[in-house]
């Protein structure tokens, strides 16, 4: 008794000094009510400091900070690591709740891109979008119904990351925002299992998709003058660095497959995923039995056979014409479906390959191959070529198949890709499946280059990005928007730098033009040469204001950022 009395007191004086360890909050919420920015910037940087935490009244700071309707302060927290999702105990009330009360529209789009919930009740049972009062609102909560969180995210490549004495921030060119944690863009990871992209998560919102999210759709592409690029396929826009919004493993593995690309034949699209992800399905092995499986990522569903979309197999009749087989539902087709894995175009060579199986016991030896190919006037796809290599890893080497392949190799013997992907030379007289291709290419033409003009990535620094009717409107959005004084070029008068006087025109920060000696030092403004407008009328250029070689360094609101453990992670089921 007297034992289990002294574990007792032990117990309880640890919970006292775990207790007695905690930071108050109390002057975290103090110097939000007052919407101190440099005293909420040091409680932040206190050691142990939770700002999830109530403080003694039990007041959220997010909360809080949403009752200032100051965005500054809201986005200080959040970036601090403050939940959209919280609820104050307290009150009972929702941070977004509250904005939307409020008519807070900045802070509640901040919210919204964050994580926070519109379902999400207070005490009363009350959804947290009933409290919307302005069509403004409703907007808002109409794009997170479309999108969810991912709707109120920068554009794919707006962020870029710098470098500041060894730390790594985030800085927004066309915005001028700079923070020390991750933006929600930035946020992605891609969940997999047993190698396969199976889900991707939002780790600050919390969003969960089964698609490639726009974030992270960038694939690396070489440009017609050999330039290597980054071209985000679903945004269309380019980078010349490596995506801000890619994890490091991620963007590694893109770039190890530059340029692949497929052309659907049936639809005249092309995509840039690999084919095998074209379904929800994916085909995994048991952990047990090494058995095959196949897991549905949406519905979570399932199955020992292939289901149907994955149930199409490529045959040839007696008189050696392709044809395509539907093992699950007996269909028979001449072309490929246009949904199915089975069968796909390389856009380097827009040639269709297609494997081959004429079933258990049937295959046929190296020359029986090529001479099936032959007659259904299709050629068998070399080794030695890249494209054509890739293609035959792409379909043989996921199915566990070895497949006969034309090209160079020793006399007496023949091509063969192993089952591990690797070329080895064989006697031509063993059988084996092989892989067809047309002999001509079935796309007339190839994906549109990357856009010429980007701009979130240039070698100019740019702070903002106005769509200006005329230069001189630029001028003034740029630089008098912003108190600069800035250089300016010739007029349409052709006036400009006066040899004689060694004068040159030069906008002032309220917006006049005046000449001023030309070996003064201000900012200036570039313009693209060429019509970024792809189509429109207007803008006709891309305006940006020069300010330096570096991006600024962020506001010191918060402290450093918190060293991660790793970009690309691994989520179990």
């Amino acid at each position: 008794m007297a034992r289990a009395l002294l574990a007792l007191v032990a117990l309880c004086a640890l919970g006292a000094a775990a207790t007695a360890q905690k930071v108050s909050t109390d002057r975290l919420v103090a110097a939000v009510q007052k919407a101190n920015l440099h005293a909420i910037n040091q409680e932040l940087m206190a050691k142990g400091i939770d700002v999830n935490t109530p403080d003694s009244s039990r007041r959220l700071p997010l909360v809080e900070a949403v009752r200032t309707r100051d965005p500054r302060v809201v986005l200080a927290l959040l970036e601090h690591g403050a939940l959209a999702k919280a609820v104050d105990p307290a009150s009972g009330s929702t941070p977004l709740a509250l904005a939307l009360q409020a008519n807070s529209l900045p802070i509640a789009r901040a919210l919204l891109a964050h994580g926070a919930d519109p379902a999400a009740k207070d005490r009363s049972g009350i959804p947290a979008r009933s409290a919307a009062v302005s069509s403004g609102a409703s907007e808002l909560l109409s794009l997170y119904d479309a999108k969810g969180a991912m709707g109120f995210e920068a554009a794919p490549g707006a962020w870029l990351k710098a470098d500041k004495k060894g730390e790594t921030y985030y800085w927004n060119p066309s915005t001028g925002e700079s923070r020390w944690t991750a933006p929600p863009s930035c946020a992605w990871q891609r969940v997999t299992v047993q190698g396969h992209p199976v889900s991707y998560i939002n780790t600050l919102t919390g969003q969960k998709l089964t698609s490639v999210p726009p974030a992270l759709a960038w694939a690396r592409v070489t440009a017609a003058d050999g330039t290597e690029l980054w071209l985000n396929w679903a945004a269309r826009v380019s980078s010349a660095t490596t995506p801000a919004e890619l994890p490091a493993e991620l963007a590694a593995e893109l770039a190890r497959t530059a340029n692949a690309r497929w052309y659907n034949a049936a639809t005249g699209e092309f995509a840039y995923t690999d084919p095998k992800y074209s379904t929800a399905w994916r085909e995994l092995a048991d952990e047990v039995t090494g058995a095959p499986y196949f897991f549905n990522v949406e519905t979570g569903e399932t199955v020992w056979t292939a289901p149907e979309e994955l149930a199409w197999t490529a045959m040839t009749d007696a008189d050696g014409a392709s044809f395509f087989h539907n093992t699950k539902t007996g269909a028979v087709a001449w072309t490929a479906p246009a949904d199915s894995p089975l069968a796909f175009v390389r856009d380097l060579d827009c040639r269709l390959y297609t494997l081959v199986d004429l079933g258990a016991g049937c295959p046929p030896d190296a020359a029986t191959a090529q001479a099936l190919c032959e007659r259904g006037g299709l050629e068998l796809a070399p080794w030695d070529a890249d494209v054509s290599h890739d293609a035959l890893r792409i379909l043989c080497d996921p199915r566990n198949m070895s497949c006969w392949a034309s090209g160079p190799a020793p006399p007496g013997l023949c091509p063969l890709l192993t089952e591990d992907g690797d070329v080895a030379f064989r006697d031509c007289n063993q059988t084996s499946r092989f892989v067809c291709r047309t002999k001509e290419p079935l796309c007339s033409s190839r994906p549109p280059p990357p856009p010429p003009c980007n701009p979130y990535r240039t070698k100019y620094e740019t702070l903002s990005l106005q769509h200006a009717a005329s230069d001189c409107h630029a001028l003034l959005a740029l630089c008098r928007g912003n108190s600069f004084t800035c250089w300016a070029r010739a007029d349409a008068e052709g006036k400009g730098p006066d040899a004689a006087t060694g004068q040159c025109p030069l906008m002032t920060a309220t917006g006049e033009v005046v000449t001023q000696s030309c070996a003064g030092a201000t900012r200036w403004v570039c313009r693209t040469k060429g019509d970024c407008s792809a189509g429109s009328p207007r803008p006709k250029h891309l305006y940006r204001l020069f300010r330096g070689t570096h991006a600024p360094p962020p506001r010191r609101l918060l402290p450093p950022p918190r060293k991660s453990s790793g970009s690309d992670k691994t989520f179990p089921l």
